[in-house]
């Protein structure tokens, strides 16, 4: 038995094919079955962790992980995050500048495998042995001036390079323009950073073009690179120049260059821009040049931004269908372009909108996308700010948000300013469309972990509370506002106190919250150094003094009215609310002289109730001087004189 298992096992091994034959004694009949061993599947060294981790969900209460896992050293504001992301970032800078200025210390390799990036770069110099294999090695690097000066150093010691050494260099020069690229490590820059306008120009007669003078002229590979060059750097002249010379001979350029001739559309007139792009297509097809998804997208980006160009939605949705035919599929950036036309196109149509909305989330529901296109980055933040501005619909915003969700998509919000406009525009929406039990479980998912609302929105959030009359959520919302800078939580504070005005006090955590919010202004302007000359309004000094006198410490409503009585205030802004708290407190405790005084400013302030409030106070004023009574009675008498004026008069009084 053990002898059949063996030869079993050998057979497994050596044959990918087995027949086992099995007897049927009952039916004397026999099956074959054939057992297919697939081919093996190369994987990398990160696959299994990353299918591992696609099997855990997102935990809501978890920073980034650059963040430290520590609720004390938790990142609870804005500026914060940015301090602590950019300052490991500076660290990294710093290590990577000793280790090129100093490479003689660290000839050791100690790291296992080896990493050649955090390795010190080779540096050259004119004794140094190098050859075409090195300039190739550098180029693959994409090391762009080490490869020129090893290019030049190689010219000088008379070598000779192939064609194929040449192609590859001028590719390298005229995609970075001759400069050496950026540091891709630096994502924390670059995810805090803001697009500079500034563009970069094309080096007239440099090493680019020096070096293609030494090349086949007509070789359509390299004419190629030399006119996307051109194109991709502003010498826009020069670049036709040279794209006509090789129509006139006969040429056939690469799929690049047609692309970027795409944007020479904008120097043409308004009935001349949408010949162009159909010329330019029929020129590809009959030089058997096939578009890319480079090409669906520089035709609708022209489409987007030339709006003298009649029915482009629909020439928009054709020209896709018709890339879809040739098996280029859309990216985002073109479901980005499509959007964008269809706003322009239907501003006034919502429903029009909604449809299209609707059809694109339809169709990109449930992907894990990959990102192809530079602008793809642009299509969740726009999204979204069309479904807030335009759409106004719920429905789609969730749509929108489950789809960047989906896999590894949440890496479409490529910058900082990208994922506030999404969450901002996201929340603002959802905190106007739906019941507020909805805005809450949203708001504690995102924030503070994944995004921390500006000054602004927060600002925008409690007015929108205040006009629907919604306060369950101000504990939640002042939980993370009182992290923020003093200055904005300062400003935020005002804002929330505000809420009183419409507040009935049938709340236990909200009371608590207001006089929470209340003790920090106190506290603030009493004992901040840098803010204790604040001015506060006649509104915010009203909207505190209620708190304090009918949910919090009177002592310090009272002490408040002190700080400020000279400063003019008081005598003309106090609220009726206020001043009627102020009386009740006073009326409470039994004080005539402040009694007087409420009832002076009441006055002041033609509060709508002062006639109720001398009637009540008459009994209680009976120890002050007789000017003072009557001046409280004349207030009582004067009020019933107006209250009969006030009345209709009947047809026989008439």
């Amino acid at each position: 038995m053990v002898g059949k298992l063996d030869r079993l096992r050998v057979g497994l091994l050596l044959s990918p094919v087995i027949k086992y034959t099995f007897t049927n004694y009952c039916t004397a009949t026999e099956s074959w079955l054939r057992l297919n061993i697939p081919k093996r599947i190369e994987r990398g060294p990160l696959d299994i962790l990353q299918a591992i981790a696609k099997t855990v969900k997102r935990d809501p209460t978890a920073h980034h992980y650059k963040y430290p896992d520590d609720p004390y050293f938790e990142s609870k504001s804005n500026f914060s995050k940015r301090t602590l992301a950019l300052s490991l970032e500076s660290g990294r800078k710093s290590a990577r500048w000793i280790i090129e200025n100093n490479p003689q210390y660290f000839k050791e390799v100690i790291s296992e495998p080896f990493i050649k990036s955090y390795a010190p770069k080779p540096q050259y110099n004119e004794d140094s042995d190098v050859s075409e294999e090195t300039l190739v090695q550098v180029i693959n690097e994409r090391n762009v001036s080490d490869a020129m000066f090893i290019y030049e150093l190689l010219k000088k010691k008379g070598c000779d390079l192939s064609e194929e050494t040449k192609q590859i260099l001028l590719e390298l020069v005229c995609y970075y323009n001759e400069h050496d690229r950026e540091d891709e490590n630096n994502l924390e820059a670059k995810w805090y950073s803001v697009e500079s306008t500034a563009k970069e120009t094309w080096k007239n007669e440099g090493f680019a073009q020096t070096l293609f003078s030494t090349m086949n002229a007509d070789c359509p590979l390299a004419l190629s690179t030399l006119i996307q060059g051109m194109l991709k750097f502003g010498q826009t002249d020069k670049a036709i120049e040279l794209y006509k010379v090789a129509i006139d001979k006969n040429i056939v350029l690469s799929v690049g260059v047609y692309n970027g001739m795409f944007s020479n559309v904008k120097r043409m007139a308004a009935h001349e821009k949408w010949n162009y792009i159909v010329n330019l297509l029929k020129e590809m097809d009959s030089k058997e040049v096939k578009p890319d998804l480079f090409t669906l997208n520089e035709v609708l980006l022209l489409l987007t931004n030339c709006r003298e160009i009649r029915k482009r939605i629909t020439k928009a949705r054709s020209i896709i269908q018709e890339f879809r035919k040739l098996g280029i599929e859309p990216s985002l950036a073109s479901f980005y372009y499509l959007l964008n036309i269809a706003v322009q196109e239907f501003s006034n149509d919502k429903g029009q909108l909604r449809r299209i909305f609707g059809n694109t989330l339809e169709f990109l529901s449930g992907q894990s996308l990959e990102l192809v296109h530079p602008d793809d980055v642009n299509f969740f933040p726009h999204a979204m700010n069309v479904i807030d501005s335009h759409v106004r619909s719920s429905n789609l915003a969730h749509k929108l948000y489950q789809l960047l969700l989906e896999g590894n998509n949440i890496k479409f919000l490529a910058k900082n300013i990208d994922q506030n406009n999404f969450y901002k525009n996201y929340l603002f929406l959802i905190l106007r469309a739906e019941p507020i039990e909805c805005f809450i479980n949203l708001y504690k998912d995102v924030v503070p972990t994944v995004f921390i609302p500006t000054t602004n929105l927060f600002k925008s959030i409690l007015t929108q509370l205040k006009r629907i009359e919604e306060l369950t959520v101000l504990p939640v919302l002042w939980a993370d506002i009182k992290n923020l800078p003093i200055t904005a939580g300062l400003d935020l504070s005002c804002t929330i106190v505000k809420m009183v005005e419409i507040y009935e006090g049938n709340d236990k955590e909200v009371t608590e919250t207001l006089v929470e919010v209340a003790n920090y202004i106190y506290k603030t302007i009493k004992y901040n150094e840098n803010l204790k000359n604040t001015e506060l309004t006649g509104e915010t000094i009203s909207n505190l003094l209620i708190i304090f006198l009918k949910f919090g410490d009177p002592q310090k409503g009272l002490e408040l009215l002190e700080m400020y009585e000279g400063s003019g205030v008081l005598l003309c802004s106090l609220s009726h609310p206020a001043l009627t708290a102020l009386f009740d407190y006073h009326m409470m405790h039994s004080k005539p002289l402040h009694i007087l005084e409420c009832l002076r400013k009441a006055k002041q302030n033609s509060h709508p109730n002062i006639k109720e409030l001398a009637t009540k106070a008459l009994p209680h004023l009976s120890v002050l001087q007789n000017t003072d009574l009557k001046w409280v009675t004349d207030i009582i008498e004067k009020s019933e004189e107006k209250s009969e004026e006030s009345q209709p008069k009947t047809d026989d009084e008439a």
